[in-house]
């Protein structure tokens, strides 16, 4: 495997996904091949269309009910086809041999005309599908995508070097790498055209030590790794001098899975009094002292996700989660202490829900409002594919709705704050 003054791949993100940061897998793919001394480009046609969209297409940018997935495609082919050929001469000039997408539930219909568009034009050209919706397509007939050279499932940077060299496996699964402590440069992206400006995602770790039944999320990976607090902290220094960097949004799947590792990266933060602002998602732990919450707070986080879901001590079993309600009421009592604003995520009729279930977290939202300052999330239950969760013949959609109207009406009575956009928003 000899690319040397060659661009062999080019990494292409289609709408509609978040626009707000940069894409961090394929900023780390890029940055993980620049140093096996492979040149790739990025090709962000997510963040390039948005700005032309009329105001109706970025309401809910991801969940949009204005347009149907195929109907979306063709409006942009349509009227902004420049970008399509920009992307195919970008390809021919460099001589480019792949292209690997991201795929996301999302953006699945978009990425698979995208690529057959550039197939229709360049027959050689191999596709490489990666991201979290091809683990969803595995589980499915796919056999009519014949356009697709390869999926990836999984971590994709040993996934791409494989591919390279010219690997005659169509689907590659879970090779994952060991030692993470390495990080993007974003030298590939104009950052001034994301939509949060100064900000950007970062990850301490890769995987999760949860087993939640019905997250699908924690199946994308094999093994929890974690980076070194100063490799981290290299990352936040770097881009806090070189890029003016001032935000920075964990994408950890469980960022206090290690609390020595935050403890040191929290350290590292205060002891070179760096002035930056960060949020996360982390679980409730009763073993996390309210001195290192402190301190979290002292070193710059504003916003702190929990995945509650339900306050049914039964459901949260079922869940398999790793909680007590008395843990969460004495670690939401830990963050409010510590001056830490956080919000809680919900969902409703979990198979095996009753209303005396329901009624449990009604009534827990309506003692703790004085806890609880924000309901970020509240979903329906879905399944997703991979994912353990018994549903029962009988199970009913429609009880979920009407379900979370109950808990919207509790939340506003209770003067509790919530994202409009973020209920019952997952697809």
């Amino acid at each position: 495997m000899n690319f040397k003054n060659e661009i062999p791949i080019i990494f292409v993100l289609t709408p509609p996904v978040w626009e707000k940061l940069p894409p961090l897998g394929q900023a780390l793919l890029t940055e993980y091949l620049k140093m096996n001394n492979i040149n790739s480009l990025i090709y962000d046609l997510n963040i390039i269309i948005y700005y032309k969209l009329p105001q109706k297409f970025k309401k809910d940018w991801t969940i949009n009910k204005n347009y149907t997935e195929k109907s979306f495609f063709d409006f942009c082919y349509k009227n902004f086809y420049e970008d399509f050929y920009k992307l195919l001469k970008i390809i021919n000039e460099h001589k480019i041999k792949f292209a690997g997408f991201t795929v996301y539930k999302s953006n699945r219909e978009f990425c698979l005309q995208t690529a057959q568009f550039l197939k229709n034009y360049n027959n050689n050209l191999k596709i490489i599908f990666g991201g979290p919706e091809v683990f969803s397509m595995m589980l499915e007939n796919f056999s009519n995508l014949n356009y697709i050279d390869y999926f990836v499932v999984g971590e994709g940077e040993m996934a791409i070097l494989e591919i390279l060299k010219n690997s005659n496996n169509k689907i590659i699964k879970f090779l994952q790498l060991n030692d993470i402590n390495f990080f993007p440069k974003y030298e590939k992206f104009d950052l001034s055209l994301y939509t949060r400006k100064n900000s950007l995602p970062i990850i301490t770790s890769r995987g999760c030590i949860n087993k939640c039944n019905f997250c699908f999320e924690r199946l994308l990976f094999k093994g929890f790794r974690t980076r070194e607090p100063e490799n981290i902290f290299d990352e936040i220094l770097f881009h806090y001098k070189r890029n003016n960097i001032r935000w920075f949004t964990f994408y950890d799947s469980i960022f206090n899975a290690n609390l020595n590792l935050i403890d040191n990266l929290m350290n590292l933060i205060l002891k070179n009094d760096i002035k930056i602002f960060w949020d996360a998602q982390i679980s409730i732990r009763k073993d996390m002292e309210i001195s290192l919450l402190k301190k979290m707070k002292k070193a710059g986080c504003i916003n702190l996700f929990i995945g509650l879901e339900s306050a049914s001590q039964k459901i949260l079993n079922l869940m398999n989660k790793n909680f007590t309600i008395n843990d969460a009421v004495s670690f939401f009592e830990k963050l409010n202490k510590a001056e830490l604003q956080f919000e809680i995520s919900l969902i409703v009729n979990y198979p095996g829900e009753t209303d005396d279930d329901f009624n449990q977290t009604l009534n827990f939202i309506k003692n703790n409002k004085k806890l609880i300052k924000k309901i970020a999330q509240i979903n329906n239950f879905k399944k997703y594919p991979g994912t353990n969760v018994q549903i029962p013949l009988n199970y009913d959609e429609k009880i979920g709705e009407i379900r979370i109207n109950k808990l919207l009406q509790v939340i506003k009575e209770s003067n509790i704050k919530f994202t409009k956009s973020f209920i019952n928003n997952l697809i």
